[in-house]
């Protein structure tokens, strides 16, 4: 294909492109400006030790052994965070419909927890419901600590969780008017281009 045969393909199906890039972008537009905000909640957690005092009779530990404790069990907590019945429970408090809903195992997915480092863990939720969301971080931390003090129970009374702050942080993100725009224009146009370029091959088959 040579430049007279691109020159020709656009004059031909100028008007075609056109109209489908434009109705896409328009499209784009009317759906950015029209769809609901996503909110997340995040919160995040701190495992610690607290250095035992010294100590003539026994060894104590000193902050690298706790540090090291404390990862210890924040490998526990961490594998909590991932497990799908913590997160069915917590789900199910906040909202109990969610029970029979069958789209349970897909709002639990939707939980996200990482790892930031040996003692740090963050885990978060996205819902249009800004309430949801952060009731169900506040729920699962409540679960958390719960579940904590009965791995511990028994155990090192010195080690210990933290939450970063009092409440989740929660951060909003919608798409912008304009980047609805561009994308729907810039699909738009690739569709038609498509459509265009098939057609036009298959017109100028040689028999």
């Amino acid at each position: 294909m040579n430049i007279v045969d691109v020159i020709n393909f656009t004059k031909k199906y100028f008007l075609f492109l056109l109209v489908v890039s434009v109705f896409s972008s328009i499209c784009g537009l009317v759906l950015a400006i029209n769809l609901p905000p996503l909110f997340e909640a995040t919160q995040t957690l701190f495992v610690k030790r607290q250095a035992s005092p010294e100590s003539k009779q026994f060894y104590a530990y000193d902050g690298y052994y706790s540090a090291q404790a404390a990862e210890r069990f924040a490998d526990s907590i961490f594998g909590a965070l991932k497990s799908r019945e913590v997160l069915r429970y917590a789900i199910t408090r906040v909202t109990p419909e969610a029970e029979i809903n069958p789209l349970l195992n897909k709002e639990v997915r939707s939980i996200k927890v990482i790892r930031l480092s040996p003692q740090l863990i963050s885990f978060s939720y996205s819902n249009k419901s800004r309430d949801l969301a952060e009731k169900l971080i506040v729920n699962l931390s409540g679960s958390v600590s719960g579940i904590a003090s009965e791995l511990n129970r028994g155990g090192d009374e010195n080690i210990s969780i933290s939450f970063v702050s009092p409440k989740p942080l929660v951060s909003v993100s919608e798409l912008h008017p304009i980047l609805g725009w561009l994308v729907g224009l810039m699909l738009g146009a690739f569709l038609a281009v498509l459509i265009s370029a098939s057609h036009y091959f298959y017109k100028n088959i040689p028999s």
